[in-house]
């Protein structure tokens, strides 16, 4: 197989991907508009964490959630797509994590507004959420950056080290940033799983296009 159709595979095998993902918010997004599927076990989760929230917990969701706002995300991502054009010279590498980002945002946002969920009861909340509830940008966002960042440095960077550990380490930093947003009682275990299913297929779905576009250009 030929480098040209080597990419071809390989951005469709991400596309399918994130279509995969994108059925997974699709049914959450089914799911919270009837409370029979998802309400118990979104009531159980919050009931939980309610009830056994701790302050040293509280403190860390605290400061592991402040580094999910889009002010962080958005300079965390070019330092990203910095690191990956500085080994692969390729400009669509390297824009893969700051789109991903900047679309899922936009999305997160016309989807709170057109979903209206209401967040748990607000006595319970340990920090301020004003905005509707699903999906949870905190970590639709941070999925998104992980996710492209992970595939675009295992295209971009030659370390054999990087390709064993940092998709661990993605997947280790998306559960943390989600289940801050348990332990400090502003989501539902629903907003938090569909927004790492949408920031999933957005950032696939870019770094599908992104893969296309190196290709293309390097045949030029």
């Amino acid at each position: 197989m030929n480098p040209s159709e080597s990419s071809v595979v390989r951005a469709r095998n991400f596309f399918l991907w994130g279509f995969a993902s994108l059925l997974v918010f699709v049914a959450f997004a089914i799911g919270v508009k009837d409370h029979r599927f998802l309400g118990s076990a979104d009531e159980s989760v919050w009931r939980f964490w309610s009830s056994h929230g701790i302050d040293v917990f509280h403190n860390i969701a605290k400061g592991v959630t402040s580094i999910g706002v889009i002010s962080y995300l958005i300079p965390m991502s070019l330092v990203a797509g910095a690191i990956a054009f500085a080994f692969s010279k390729s400009a669509s590498y390297s824009l893969a994590p700051f789109f991903s980002v900047q679309v899922t945002s936009l999305l997160v946002s016309i989807l709170k507004d057109l979903f209206n969920v209401s967040r748990p009861p607000i006595s319970s909340h340990v920090v301020v959420a004003e905005s509707a509830a699903f999906p949870s940008g905190h970590a639709a966002n941070t999925a998104a950056l992980v996710i492209a960042t992970v595939v675009i440095w295992r295209l971009a960077l030659p370390s054999e080290r990087i390709h064993r550990h940092v998709p661990m380490i993605g997947f280790i930093i998306v559960v943390l940033m989600a289940l801050t947003r348990l332990i400090l009682n502003v989501h539902w275990l629903s907003d938090v799983v569909g927004g790492v299913a949408l920031g999933g297929a957005i950032s696939l779905a870019v770094c599908a296009a992104s893969i296309r576009i190196h290709a293309m250009l390097k045949s030029i």
